[in-house]
């Protein structure tokens, strides 16, 4: 009877470990099955290889360069202006820049000539103005007095090349912020009440004059060669309020209007104008 009862036993555990065999199998046959599941993706085309990136980069070049050249051709034809030093060279130039910081002033002045003949003056570098100005004879402020004692002042009457815009025209209409709307008589000038943001203002009359400025690139060691920008929108301030103005002679405009310098100086030069100010211990 106990001889029975062990061999019962033994089936048991022969069908137990069949049992467990036969699970085990079917688990690594249904994780085999899971692994042969997986796809891979393979993309529709090709990528670019490094020669055809290349070759589209060079037509998109070559696209952008035609642009810009047609851009620059079309300003070219509006402007009318001349140049005391044409030639290959003349196709750039350079106006540095002066920090204040060692006379306590947080602007930036660069050297102007203006007038024909030119007559220099130092303006403030404004990179928000849209109107290039500078102080006429008898300009005057409520404020205290040039540092200098005697601050140079632009006599138009003395410049062949100034010419005032009529206060009928389009162009101080439409075109010279801070405009007067009183226009007594259609050939008067245009005249003008320019705000800042710190409260600060000028106020005469607009026209256009011609700008000399000094060319870069020159070449051999004679004198520095200049050019001309004929028909530079121009203020010519008669009186002003305000600090900004007490360390210089105007404003020169860097913003992005059709009438500041910075529009009619890229116009010149083949349609590009950058500026950089860096800081005053910089060693250029």
């Amino acid at each position: 009877m106990a001889r029975c009862g062990v061999a019962v036993l033994v089936l048991i555990l022969l069908a137990c470990v069949a049992a467990a065999a036969a699970g085990g199998r079917d688990h690594h046959h249904r994780r085999g099955s899971r692994a042969s599941a997986r796809l891979q993706l393979v993309p529709a085309a090709p990528g670019a290889s490094l020669a055809e990136r290349a070759r589209d980069d060079r037509h998109r070049h070559a696209y952008i360069s035609r642009r810009l050249a047609s851009s620059a051709s079309s300003s070219r034809r509006r402007a009318a202006e001349t140049s005391t030093a044409p030639g290959p060279e003349a196709s750039a130039f350079a106006m540095p820049l002066t920090s204040g910081a060692y006379t306590g002033t947080g602007q930036y002045f660069v050297k102007f000539r203006v007038g024909t003949p030119a007559q220099p003056f130092v303006l403030v570098a404004d990179t928000g103005s849209d109107l290039t100005w500078v102080k006429c004879r008898g300009a005057s402020s409520p404020s205290a007095a040039s540092p200098s004692g005697s601050p140079r002042v632009f006599r138009p009457a003395d410049s062949k090349s100034w010419a005032p815009f009529p206060c009928s025209s389009d162009t101080c209409k439409s075109y010279v912020p801070f405009s007067l709307a009183n226009c007594s008589a259609g050939t008067a000038p245009c005249a003008y009440d320019y705000r800042y943001k710190d409260n600060s203002s000028a106020r005469g009359v607009v026209g256009t004059d011609a700008a000399t400025v000094a060319l870069s690139g020159s070449r051999g060691g004679g004198a520095d060669r200049k050019a001309k920008l004929q028909q530079v929108v121009l203020g010519c301030t008669t009186s002003y309020d305000g600090q900004s103005f007490q360390a210089s002679d105007g404003v020169l405009s860097l913003g992005n209007s059709n009438i500041s310098f910075a529009a009619r100086a890229a116009a010149r030069f083949g349609g590009r104008f950058s500026y950089c100010l860096v800081d005053h211990l910089a060693p250029r």
